[in-house]
């Protein structure tokens, strides 16, 4: 299965590989290799595209979930080779990190493609914007595969249908009996993915972390990211990060997401703490995000 993100790159989950829609002076078109996390991750922020994933569902979902050990520093460096591979094929604004929480994936546009073969029929015969079906925004209607075994089966089918399909700078040619073959290991693969995640594990995005968009401040948009907001009524929470907001003249002219959470924990004296995070994230050309906390310690007699 193909993903077409941005309409410039492309993506093939089963084969960990991705690869930009331009070509070079001489017509020929370089894939690039990932590592596997990077290509899990990857699916990952496809699928929460435009959400806040916190480091903790990340690891859940790409280690823990395979029984595999996991740490922030393995996160860290699999998204970092990921950045620079995107930003190599010219797409260097998509991840988005959010300090002490997590990262965030903003394509304007996802597309879903079954197979290679339909990838380049489509380029061949590519309707206008308006004419485009299976676009995906914010993740709706969507899911990715996880099993590695439906990684190898694609591949398997892939090779049974074309010899020449690992070859990366050779156009392509199928017969009418391959692609009608192919068609139809494609639609089952796709009824599996999706009786397995909606019939038997839930959707990806009922997993999510809650991200909540509670008001508009002149360009920025402010959002809540952690259940702690959950316990405050909206007007608190807009008047607290009003107050950040205003007090660090946090400047909202120009486009920017500001995402506000709320931790409570035990003070070793037995108090409790309770600590405001506030990250602003302008759209910027290189995107960054400036952290402000503020914090307020109740002692429990």
């Amino acid at each position: 299965m193909i993903y077409t993100i941005n309409n410039s790159i492309h993506f093939n989950y089963y084969e960990n590989t991705i690869w930009s829609s331009k070509t070079n002076e001489e017509d020929v078109t370089f894939r690039m290799r990932i590592p596997r996390f990077s290509s899990e991750i990857l699916a990952l922020f496809i699928a929460h595209n435009g959400k806040a994933l916190s480091r903790e569902f990340m690891l859940l979902e790409v280690w823990e979930s395979r029984a595999l050990n996991s740490s922030s520093n393995n996160l860290n460096n699999y998204v970092s080779i990921l950045r620079r591979k995107l930003s190599h094929l010219g797409e260097d604004k998509l991840i988005i990190t959010i300090p002490k929480y997590g990262f965030s994936f903003s394509a304007t546009s996802i597309q879903v493609i079954a197979s290679e073969a339909q990838l380049e029929d489509k380029n061949a015969n590519d309707p206008p914007e308006s004419e485009r079906e299976h676009n995906i925004s914010n993740s709706e209607k969507y899911s990715l595969p996880h099993s590695d075994d439906a990684k190898v089966e694609e591949r398997n089918s892939a090779k049974n249908n074309n010899s020449d399909s690992s070859s990366i700078f050779k156009r392509k040619f199928y017969k009418p009996a391959a692609s009608l073959s192919a068609k139809k290991t494609s639609i089952t693969v796709m009824l599996f993915i999706f009786f397995y995640f909606f019939l038997l594990r839930g959707t990806l995005i009922a997993d999510a972390p809650p991200m909540d968009e509670i008001k508009k401040l002149g360009l920025c948009t402010v959002f809540t990211i952690n259940e702690s907001t959950k316990e405050m009524t909206k007007s608190d929470l807009i008047k607290r990060a009003e107050v950040i907001v205003s007090e660090n003249k946090i400047d909202c002219s120009e486009s920017a997401k500001i995402y506000f959470s709320i931790n409570i924990r035990s003070d070793v004296s037995g108090g409790r703490l309770k600590e405001d995070t506030l990250s602003y994230c302008p759209d910027a050309v290189h995107p960054y995000c400036e952290n402000f906390y503020y914090s307020v310690l109740k002692n429990e007699k």
